[in-house]
């Protein structure tokens, strides 16, 4: 099945967000899982929206060709791009702590009437070209943050050994040059990131345990070490400002930003922050290639098909 053309129609993109939200879904939802509403509905939202970012950030490609995405979730994004034609794969781990996000996905899949085979339980650290193939464009969104810090460069080692002849990468997660914790809202103590979790009473919690304390430097040296180009999108601090004025979910999760809002942005601050260079903005969204590989992730219109060797 091609690619259909509208899978980035604004319109229907938030038809179908809409839909997710819907009392008819939830309902459906509801009935299938183990799990309290209230306890899962704030995280639910969230996923949502970043579903709809995700649709966003890969406008920028033509999405031909095979795709992983790595860390689905409940699958909302995957479900979205194979209902619109993409050839995608998703991985997930089952792991304790996040088992509602296969039981919200078992129900998603059954709604829309999904193949099975689409989302694999599955960790990073243990794609196999052999056993799963090559894939043209590899994303991630808000997952690199949560790889374990000793195991962040054998990750990158097996996105790269799963990308097909000028296959490219695209992932999006918060740089932690920035001592901004984005997830709880907290400022970090700069070189002692852990420290502000053991203040708040949160370091024992699973999702602060689970972060890295990513940084630019980081992306970069490990890009160098396994042999790839790395290029950052430029603006990308002004364009998180921005979706306060479009992204419902995200204005709530950041209400202190939306009260000042109009203020930085009556001042001139938003436009200044599209001046910083990205080692000191965040989040980051980057792309990597093989050496000598053309393109920029800053490039109009940059596809998949685009990437030619030198």
């Amino acid at each position: 099945m091609p690619v259909n053309q509208n899978v980035f129609d604004e319109q229907k993109m938030k038809a179908y967000a809409n839909e997710l939200k819907s009392e008819a879904l939830i309902s459906y939802i509801k009935s299938r899982i183990t799990y309290s509403w209230d306890e899962i509905s704030k995280q639910y939202f969230n996923y949502v929206e970043e579903a709809v970012f995700g649709m966003r950030l890969l406008s920028k490609f033509t999405l031909e060709g095979r795709i992983l995405e790595v860390g689905s979730g409940p699958g909302m994004l995957v479900a979205w791009l194979h209902m619109n034609g993409v050839n995608i794969t998703g991985i997930e781990p089952s792991e304790i702590g996040f088992e509602f996000n296969l039981q919200i996905q078992n129900a998603i899949w059954d709604y829309y009437k999904l193949p099975g085979n689409l989302i694999l339980d599955l960790i990073a650290e243990d794609l196999d070209p052999a056993v799963h193939g090559k894939y043209d464009l590899l994303y991630s969104v808000n997952v690199v943050e949560h790889l374990l810090p000793k195991n962040i460069e054998l990750a990158f080692n097996k996105f790269k050994s799963v990308l097909a002849d000028g296959g490219m990468m695209l992932h999006h997660c918060p740089n932690y040059v920035i001592p901004f914790e984005p997830h709880y809202g907290l400022p970090l103590v700069p070189g002692f990131p852990q420290l502000i979790g053991k203040i708040k009473g949160v370091s024992k919690e699973g999702l602060w345990r689970s972060l890295n304390f990513i940084t630019l430097p980081k992306v970069k040296k490990i890009a160098s070490n396994i042999g790839m180009d790395v290029s950052f999108q430029q603006k990308g601090m002004k364009d998180t400002f921005l979706r306060l004025e479009e992204d419902k979910e995200f204005a709530e999760r950041h209400a202190t930003l939306v009260k000042i809002y109009p203020l930085l942005k009556k001042v001139g601050f938003i436009s200044f922050l599209g001046l910083l260079p990205p080692v000191i903005s965040t989040p980051m969204s980057f792309t990597l290639l093989q050496k000598g590989a053309k393109g920029s992730y800053n490039d109009k219109g940059l596809k998949i098909s685009d990437k030619q060797k030198k």
